[in-house]
């Protein structure tokens, strides 16, 4: 009697998970790219406009159009997927995975792109806002528009208290979108990466 050999099942890598015919990582990372608000904001770009009333000597205003508010809502479902840890593609699980199939090159570019993004967004300097006598980190932006705009109220009233600042807010909401689309980019390199892995496994 012949015995047949037990299948063994390789274990897939982390952003090796099928979703439809899909990747997920790859996916979703390309769904940041094309989304609407990204296309909006490359193609209105992120424009202030300063004036005086009264003349030269009277009172400065910043107007600024606003980005289409459903797109904003719709990208951040995405982003969050990556910038918080409940999901498997979240950027900081991606190198506490300890795979030997994958390669040193996608060990060492998850790493770096993490200590990109711990130091950018504890940045407090360039630019600095200050708002209440506290210097505000791009991480203290990001969480106040995310979090207390678009989907939760438990920074309700510091976002509404920011909104009040006539001069900074135009100037931080800007930032905010800069902090995407970094962001954005950021993950985008990883994404060819990872295609280079699948392609290598």
């Amino acid at each position: 009697m012949c015995l047949l050999a037990p299948t063994v099942l390789q274990k897939p890598h982390v952003f090796h998970i099928n979703f439809g015919e899909g990747i997920v990582f790859i996916e979703k990372v390309l769904e940041l790219k094309g989304s609407r608000l990204i296309q909006l904001i490359r193609q209105d770009g992120l424009k202030i406009t300063m004036s005086f009333e009264g003349g030269d000597s009277g009172n400065m205003r910043l107007e600024y159009r606003d980005i289409d508010r459903e797109a904003l809502q719709a990208f951040s479902l995405t982003f969050r997927m990556f910038a918080e840890q409940r999901d498997d593609i979240a950027l900081r699980k991606l190198s506490s995975i300890d795979d030997k199939d994958l390669s040193d090159k996608w060990k060492s570019a998850v790493t770096q792109v993490n200590q990109w993004y711990s130091q950018y967004i504890a940045d407090t300097s360039s630019p600095t806002f200050v708002i209440d006598g506290e210097h505000l980190s791009r991480g203290d932006i990001l969480r106040t528009f995310m979090y207390g705009d678009l989907s939760h109220v438990n920074t309700r009233a510091r976002f509404e208290n920011w909104r009040n600042e006539e001069l900074m807010f135009p100037l931080i909401r800007n930032e905010f979108y800069l902090i995407l689309m970094n962001f954005v980019q950021a993950v985008l390199y990883l994404s060819k990466l990872a295609e280079e892995e699948l392609q290598r496994a």
